[in-house]
C-alpha cells in the first residue's frame, strides 16, 4: 500500500510539473546590444521562440518596465510547431551609460509571463553630455562640482552623491585625494567602463567638524590613478547645534541672545586708508550662559574677534571689528558679521557692516 501511494505521488509530481511547463520555448531570452552611439537612435533586436503545446497560442500581451523599450508581436494564433518572434525596440535618446530592461510577456495558455531582457551601454551625444554632465575633467564628465550639504546639526552626517560619466573608448580608474577628515568620499564602481557612468559620494559627518557655521572645503578628483586631470569638488555645509534633546526646563532657561545694534556703519572708507576698527555689543537675556560657539566673517577684508566665548545671564560682551580698505573689492562695503550660539531661538544671528568706499 505504501509503494502505491508514492507511485501515486510520483506521477502527481510528473503531471504538475508537465502541466507548469511553458508553452513558448525560447530560443534566446537575452539580447546585449553591446556599446553604441545614442546618435544612433533606435535600436532593434529579435527575441524567437516555437511554440511547444500541443494547441495553438497566441499573445495576449506584453509590458515593458519603461517606456525606452517597446515590444512588437503578431496578434494572430501561433500553431504547435511555428515559430514566435517578438521585436524589442529601445530608443537611447537621453539616456548615456549602462541599461538592461525587461519585457513581460503573456500568451493564452500560460498563467505565468514569459521575461525577456535586453542590455547594452550608450555613449551619450555631445548634447545629452553637455545637459547632463556640464563639467568636462579630461577623459570624465562631471554632473557637478559643487556638494552643498546645506544645514547640519552637529552629530548628524549626511550623504550627497555626484554622478561621473566616462566620455572614452577606455576604462578610466579615478583616485580621489585631500579628503578632509571629517568626509567620507568613494567612487562606485571604482572603475568606470567606456560609455557608463559612476557616483562620487560625499558623506559629511558633522560629529567630527570642529568648526561651526559655514564650512567651505574641497575634495579632489583625479581623472586617472596615472597622473590624469584634476578637478576639485567644493563641499559646503553649514554646522549648527542640535536642541533636539533638550528638555522644557533647559528650553525655559536657555540663553537668549540680543544685538546692541544689527548695522555697523563704518560710513566714508579711504581706499588708500589704514585698517578701522570699531565695536558693538552682544547681551544675553536668558539665564543660563549665552555660548559663543563662532564669531565669523566670510568677506574679504573684514576680521572680527569676540572679547570671549561666554556670555552669563544678564551680562554682555564686546566685539570688535576691523576692516581693511586694501582687500575690499566694488564700490560698497556690505558684509556680514556670523554667530553661531547656543540661543535655540536664535542660533544663527547676523550682524551687516556696511560703508562707502571712496
Amino acid at each position: 500500500m505504501k509503494k502505491i501511494v508514492i507511485a501515486l505521488m510520483a506521477l502527481l509530481c510528473i503531471s504538475n510539473g508537465l502541466s507548469a511547463q511553458n508553452s513558448i520555448r525560447w530560443v534566446n531570452s537575452e539580447y546585449d546590444f553591446g556599446a553604441f552611439k545614442e546618435d544612433s537612435g533606435l535600436v532593434t533586436c529579435q527575441f524567437k521562440g516555437i511554440n511547444v503545446a500541443n494547441e495553438p497560442i497566441s499573445i495576449v500581451s506584453t509590458r515593458a518596465t519603461c517606456g525606452c523599450t517597446t515590444p512588437e508581436y503578431s496578434y494572430q494564433p501561433f500553431a504547435p510547431g511555428d515559430t514566435i518572434t517578438i521585436t524589442v525596440s529601445y530608443d537611447p535618446e537621453g539616456r548615456p551609460g549602462r541599461f538592461m530592461k525587461k519585457v513581460y510577456l503573456k500568451n493564452s495558455n500560460d498563467e505565468s509571463q514569459s521575461e525577456l531582457k535586453i542590455r547594452g551601454v550608450v555613449i551619450g551625444s555631445e548634447a545629452t553630455l553637455k545637459s547632463r554632465y556640464p563639467i568636462v575633467c579630461g577623459k570624465l564628465r562631471l554632473q557637478s562640482d559643487m556638494v552643498a550639504i546645506g544645514e547640519l546639526s552637529r552629530g548628524k552626517a549626511k550623504a550627497i552623491f555626484v554622478s561621473v560619466y566616462n566620455q572614452t573608448t577606455d576604462t578610466i580608474v579615478p583616485q580621489l585625494k585631500y579628503v578632509p577628515s571629517y568626509i567620507k568620499s568613494s567612487i562606485i564602481p571604482s572603475k568606470i567602463a567606456p560609455g557608463e557612468q559612476s557616483s562620487v559620494s560625499f558623506h559629511f559627518d558633522a560629529f567630527y567638524c570642529e568648526k561651526w557655521g559655514i564650512v567651505n572645503d574641497s575634495v579632489t578628483l583625479i581623472t586617472d590613478e596615472h597622473d590624469g586631470e584634476v578637478v576639485t569638488f567644493d563641499v559646503t555645509a553649514n554646522i549648527v547645534p542640535n536642541f533636539s534633546k533638550m528638555t522644557p526646563g533647559e528650553l525655559k532657561n536657555a540663553p537668549i541672545f540680543e544685538l546692541e545694534e544689527n548695522r555697523i556703519d563704518f560710513g566714508v572708507v579711504d581706499r588708500k586708508g589704514t585698517p578701522m576698527t570699531m565695536e558693538f555689543k552682544v547681551k544675553n537675556l536668558g539665564k543660563d550662559d549665552l555660548k559663543l560657539y563662532r564669531v565669523y566673517s566670510l568677506d574679504s577684508g573684514v576680521e572680527v574677534i569676540a572679547e570671549k566665548d561666554k556670555v552669563k545671564g544678564g551680562k554682555s560682551a564686546k566685539i570688535k571689528v576691523t576692516v581693511t580698505p586694501s582687500m575690499l573689492k566694488g564700490e560698497l562695503l556690505n558684509a556680514t558679521i556670523r554667530f553661531v550660539v547656543n540661543d535655540p531661538g536664535n542660533p544663527q544671528p547676523i550682524v551687516r557692516v556696511v560703508g562707502e568706499l571712496e
